[in-house]
C-alpha cells in the first residue's frame, strides 16, 4: 500500500522519481526502491516526503482516506494544478513567497463580484488570502 500512495502521489504531480528522489534527499535508486516496496524510508526522509507532496504522514502510510488535500475547496481544473505546483515547491521555498509578500498585502483591499452579481469589498489581512494572491503573482510571471 504504501509503494502504490507514493507512485500515485509522484504520477499525479507529472514528476520522476529522480525528481522527487532529489527534493527530499535520497538516491533516485532507493526512491525508486520505495515505490516498488523493496525498502522502507527512514522517518525523517518519510516526514520529507509528506512534506514534499503536501499530505500527512498517515495518509502516506495508508492510515488516511484522503486521498487529496486540495478535495477539501472547491477548485476547478485549473486551480487545481496550480496550486499543487505550489505545493510541490519546498518548504523553504512556499515559505519565502509567503514572507516577500505578505507586508505587500496585509490589509490589501478589492472589490469582489459574486455568483449572484451582488458586489462585496474583500480585506485580506489573513494568511490564507496572501498565500492566493501572492502565489498567483509568483507563478504566473516566474519559474521557481
Amino acid at each position: 500500500m504504501f509503494s502504490d500512495i507514493l507512485k500515485n502521489l509522484r504520477k499525479a504531480r507529472e514528476l520522476t522519481s529522480d525528481e522527487v528522489a532529489k527534493a527530499v534527499g535520497v538516491s533516485g535508486g532507493a526512491y525508486r526502491n520505495y515505490e516498488r516496496g523493496e525498502r522502507s524510508p527512514s522517518f525523517e526522509t518519510l516526514i520529507k516526503l509528506a512534506d514534499f507532496y503536501g499530505v500527512s504522514t498517515d495518509y502516506i502510510l495508508g492510515h488516511n482516506e484522503q486521498s487529496d488535500p486540495l478535495a477539501v475547496y472547491a477548485l476547478d481544473e485549473e486551480e487545481r494544478k496550480f496550486f499543487a505546483g505550489f505545493l510541490n515547491k519546498p518548504h523553504a521555498v512556499r515559505k519565502c513567497v509567503i514572507q516577500t509578500f505578505k507586508p505587500l498585502f496585509e490589509n490589501f483591499r478589492f472589490k469582489v463580484i459574486d455568483e449572484n452579481g451582488k458586489e462585496e469589498t474583500e480585506i485580506f489581512d489573513n494568511l490564507f488570502g496572501l498565500f492566493i494572491i501572492s502565489i498567483s503573482i509568483l507563478l504566473s510571471n516566474s519559474t521557481i
